[in-house]
């Protein structure tokens, strides 16, 4: 009688204990100390980081955050759930290791556009993806189908990072390579045939993604 092989246990990431992590700590990575805990940390792809926005509530949502993407360039950094509360601002980003270790190399301060010192507080490993979920890609979808006109086979993707619908959760301006990419990419994909398509304000470096399209026209 053939004995039943005991089942494989399941490989599972190790349990997530939350380290904040200051300007001290960042300076010390950024100096290549070993800190392997925050470095797996900073590494995994399954968890949400918090990034606190010391005395946040000075600026507006788009001050902030666009210093902050400046400061990670070409690293990719998605800001979820920005939210102010009394005097700091907070939102919560995940995979985003090398935005990280950039934000790292500047001592966790950076400067926004009127010169003005902004200090991060980052807690990496906040939450796990399984418990806090999130999901983007439906809200890229109902922006998308929003603006695309059947009749005029037109897309209007003008200012697209403002739009309501996405605004609200996530700060992803298509300046950024990866989210310019995605978005093109799923309306290729998920929108009927267009031939005109507007991209107007959105501070594009490169229209990679629609190379040897079907359009007719861009602005």
């Amino acid at each position: 009688m053939n004995q039943m092989k005991p089942d494989k246990p399941v490989q599972q990431n190790p349990p997530i204990v939350p380290v904040q992590m200051d300007s001290s700590i960042a300076i010390r990575i950024a100096m290549g100390a070993k800190m392997s805990y925050e470095r797996s940390l900073m590494a995994r792809t399954d968890i949400w980081h918090k990034v606190r926005v010391i005395r946040g509530s000075l600026y507006d949502k788009e001050t902030v955050l666009k210093a902050i993407l400046r400061a990670t360039e070409p690293a990719d950094l998605i800001p979820v759930k920005y939210q102010v509360c009394g005097e700091d601002a907070y939102f919560i980003a995940r995979n985003c290791g090398p935005a990280l270790e950039k934000l790292c190399k500047t001592n966790l301060i950076i400067k926004n556009v009127m010169g003005d010192a902004v200090i991060l507080v980052i807690t990496l490993g906040y939450a796990s993806i399984h418990d806090l979920k999130i999901h983007i890609q439906p809200l890229l979808l109902t922006a998308l189908t929003k603006r695309y006109d059947p009749n005029q086979k037109t897309l209007n993707l003008e200012h697209f990072h403002m739009d309501p619908d996405i605004d609200k959760t996530v700060y992803c301006p298509m300046s950024q390579l990866r989210t310019s990419n995605h978005v093109l990419k799923l309306a290729k994909t998920a929108i009927a045939t267009f031939e005109h398509l507007n991209l107007q304000r959105n501070e594009l470096i490169t229209l990679s993604a629609i190379e040897n399209s079907n359009l007719t026209s861009i602005n």
